[in-house]
């Protein structure tokens, strides 16, 4: 689920489809239709006007949102596997997209410029569950589901740059979110110490800065 950075709409996946409301008048406005199984990440571009989505079809599809109506814009599929893509986002000026893909070992970032769909960079990143574009957006941030910790990547040279963490108390990572600034990194998942019953929720704030 994704709120849109203005303000009006929420977008959210499902089954088949993403479906767009209206967030003041709650109202359902568009579904975008077209991508096969289930849309596991939605993510809105800085100005609001285009959403892109990642399902367990493989592509990331980024699409035109306007009180008229939806068009799809581009279809980027990771053409090595067909495995579900999980985690999308816009880089902070709208010009990238970025797609980790649940069953491979790399993130692949698109650029959105004249030319079109055309992959800028293949990081190796390996289970990547989420990522997020740091706010220079000349680095990103990648964290597989269920590790400890989360890693920086240089976008321009494709290296690891620094693995922040693994946390104390056996820590699980579920989902993670950069600060506006860019210093920090909330990491936000489960925790159990041996012999505990459930696990409980933790939450853990990781340090960027020198990266």
């Amino acid at each position: 689920m994704s709120w849109s950075p203005d303000g009006r709409y929420v977008a959210a996946g499902s089954e088949d489809a993403t479906h767009v409301w209206d967030a003041e008048s709650e109202t359902l406005r568009h579904t975008l239709p077209g991508q096969e199984g289930f849309v596991h990440g939605v993510a809105w571009s800085p100005d609001s006007s285009r959403l892109v989505t990642g399902g367990s079809d493989g592509t990331a599809r980024v699409w035109e949102i306007r009180d008229r109506g939806v068009r799809e814009l581009w279809s980027l599929p990771a053409q090595e596997t067909s495995s579900l893509i999980v985690g999308v986002a816009f880089s902070p000026d709208g010009t990238r997209v970025m797609a980790a893909d649940n069953g491979n070992s790399a993130v692949k970032v698109w650029d959105l410029g004249p030319t079109g769909d055309a992959e800028w960079a293949n990081l190796p990143a390996p289970d990547a569950y989420q990522v997020e574009f740091m706010p220079d957006g000349r680095r990103l941030v990648t964290g597989p589901k269920g590790a400890d910790a989360v890693t920086i990547w240089d976008l321009q040279t494709g290296r690891e740059l620094r693995t922040l963490g693994p946390a104390t108390d056996f820590f699980g990572f579920q989902s993670f979110d950069v600060s506006p600034d860019g210093s920090s990194i909330a990491l936000g998942g489960w925790s159990a110490r041996p012999g505990a019953g459930c696990p409980g929720a933790r939450r853990v704030c990781l340090r960027a800065r020198g990266t």
